[in-house]
């Protein structure tokens, strides 16, 4: 799992935990203007960018895209959809070629089912990501 050094998520895996999750993890190769997924979108995985630059774009009610959120290597993307499995919240468009590695849905009930005890440890990092990302959601909305 090349990259995924950078991810919070893998770097809490030790090494027999990574190999026995191996097989679930995948990657996706993005070129500038590519996008990951669209707002709206039913989906069931999350992605790590492991390499380059993605952005979050939501359109206003004029339909003009405005960029909310920027993401580089470590950063975690659709984690909500992975966890809830409602659409996509926003569409992600690689800023420049850029890796992921996605976990989906299926791969982590099997993980779960398979290594409990890293199932624990990939969703109390997925709880985590979500906690943060409303906290910090919540004071920019204060700061308006």
């Amino acid at each position: 799992m090349d990259g995924t050094e950078h991810t919070p998520l893998f770097r809490a895996l030790d090494d027999d935990d990574l190999k026995k999750i191996d097989s679930y993890i995948g990657t996706i190769e993005l070129d500038a203007g590519d996008v990951l997924f669209a707002e709206g979108d039913q989906s069931d995985f999350a992605a790590f960018v492991t390499d380059g630059q993605l952005e979050a774009v939501k359109k206003d009610f004029n339909n003009n895209e405005k960029i909310v959120s920027r993401f580089s290597a470590g950063t975690a993307i659709g984690e909500m959809a992975l966890l809830d499995g409602l659409p996509r919240s926003a569409t992600i468009r690689a800023k420049s070629a850029a890796s992921v590695t996605v976990l989906d849905r299926q791969g982590l009930d099997a993980i779960i089912a398979a290594e409990p005890h890293v199932g624990v440890k990939i969703l109390r990092h997925l709880a985590r990501t979500v906690s943060y990302n409303l906290r910090r959601t919540s004071n920019q909305l204060s700061d308006l």
